[in-house]
This record gives structure tokens, C-alpha cells and sequence, in this order.
């Protein structure tokens, strides 16, 4: 299975004309990340690549599981109301074909601040006893939503929180 290619700020910005200031904050896998503004507030929006195939029956349900993934994920957004779980963003789930690759691309908001992974790893960034009790009571919080729904987080990592 061949991943489509990696899209540019320019090209997603072409793709979202509601949105400005493009700038690429992530990427892993098959998905990249990209900050912009719409009407001035801040989104992160998440552009998914969904691999080709060659019409095999194996590689039919690799794609299809592919993108029924991304649902996944935005439907259990939709489902999850706490506070301590990123929302959607103003933008829905779109599927794009761009010259003959195809993409899913939907928005998130924006939170401010830095990853638990940058900051364990940053010289300045000191977590006092307070807040990394909040952190984690927070992070549970988020678990304990995502189990009320019967769902489990399968990449709970520093990165992630």
C-alpha cells in the first residue's frame, strides 16, 4: 500500500479557504497537523492521508480500516463531553480527493501550552506537585469518559497529554 504524499500549509490552506495562517505544528503515520485561525481564533486542523490500494481484497480492508478510523475518532469526540478532552473544531469531517490521492480532513480546537513530552523534556519547564496532581486527575477524568462510552485510548503517551 502506497501512502498518499505529504500535503503542504499551502495546499491544505487551498482546501480550507475559511481558514488563514497556515503553520505545520505535527505529523506521525499517515496524519499531519496544522495550526490556522478562522474569524481569528485559533484550530488545529488534521489532515489525514488514506493509503491507495491496488483493488486486492486485502488491501480494500487495510483502506478501509484506515479511514473508518478517523470516524472513529471524531465520533468519540462527538460522544465525550468532558472538560478535560480536546473538542472538534468548527470544520466537519471531509473526504477530499486531491489529484488523485485521497485525504480526510477535520479541525480540532486549539489548546494552548505544551505537551507533557516537551515538558519533561524542556530545561525550564518545572511542574510543581500541584500541577502534575491536577494533570494526572485530569488525564483519569479523560479515561474514566472514554470507558462510560466503552472505548479505550490505545496511545496514551507523554505526547498525548
Amino acid at each position: 500500500m502506497k501512502a498518499p504524499p505529504k500535503l503542504n500549509a499551502a495546499q491544505v490552506a487551498a482546501l480550507c479557504p475559511d481558514y488563514d495562517d497556515f503553520v505545520e505544528i505535527g505529523e506521525g503515520g499517515f496524519k499531519t497537523v496544522y495550526r490556522a485561525t478562522k474569524a481569528g481564533l485559533p484550530e488545529v486542523i488534521k489532515v489525514v492521508g488514506i493509503p491507495s490500494t491496488d483493488g486486492t481484497e486485502d488491501q480494500e480492508r487495510y483502506r478501509d480500516e484506515c479511514l473508518h478510523r478517523v470516524q472513529r475518532e471524531v465520533n468519540i469526540l462527538q460522544r465525550c463531553q468532558t472538560p478535560t478532552m480536546v473538542k472538534l473544531g468548527s470544520m466537519p469531517l471531509m473526504e477530499m480527493d486531491v489529484a488523485g490521492s485521497y485525504y480526510v480532513i477535520y479541525s480540532e480546537e486549539l489548546l494552548p501550552g505544551v505537551d507533557l513530552r516537551a515538558a519533561i523534556h524542556a530545561k525550564s519547564v518545572f511542574l510543581a506537585e500541584s500541577e502534575a496532581k491536577l494533570l494526572l486527575r485530569s488525564l483519569l477524568e479523560a479515561i474514566r469518559e472514554l470507558w462510560s462510552h466503552r472505548y479505550i485510548h490505545r496511545d496514551i503517551k507523554p505526547a498525548n497529554v
